[in-house]
């Protein structure tokens, strides 16, 4: 397993902290609501803020932290509004989507009972017609859902 650091140096001059994988790996679901994530490290980053000259006392110099957790929690504000805006407008465009197949059918089904009907129900053709929807039996499209008022 490759290990990196943080770039958190101690008094030492040691490299301390946890392994920080690329960002590119896919990550463990966060538990944490945005809002809360967001609240949770604006916390984080005010106590450093206001304890710094404590904190470098010790030998951990936050400055580093402080400007990565303000550069990392404007970056995901900005991509979580922009995913929230994406499964809005995947919402809608599904119930679009279902609304036009449901009409599609509708309208298909309807051809097809008027043709069935023209041709008289009993005759070969009629028959040859309706196996064309039997085929789809229990698969028609489901009623689409009204768009939220």
């Amino acid at each position: 397993m490759a290990l990196y650091n943080t770039g958190v140096l101690y008094g030492s001059g040691a490299v301390y902290g946890p392994a920080t994988p690329p960002i590119e790996r896919k990550h463990k679901k966060m538990a944490l609501p945005s809002d809360d994530l967001i609240g949770f490290i604006t916390e984080v980053k005010t106590f450093l803020m206001q304890n710094q000259a404590a904190i470098a006392a010790k030998g951990y110099d936050p400055t580093a932290a402080i400007a990565r957790l303000g550069t990392d929690c404007a970056t995901f504000g900005t991509e979580d509004r922009e995913q929230e805006a994406i499964k809005t407008a995947l919402k809608d465009k599904t119930t679009r989507i279902e609304g036009i197949a449901y009409g599609l059918y509708t309208d298909g089904s309807s051809v097809l009972d008027a043709v069935i009907g023209a041709l008289g129900k009993t005759t070969e053709k009629a028959k040859e017609a309706a196996q064309i929807r039997s085929k789809l039996s229990g698969r028609t499209p489901r009623t689409p859902t009204p768009p939220a008022p």
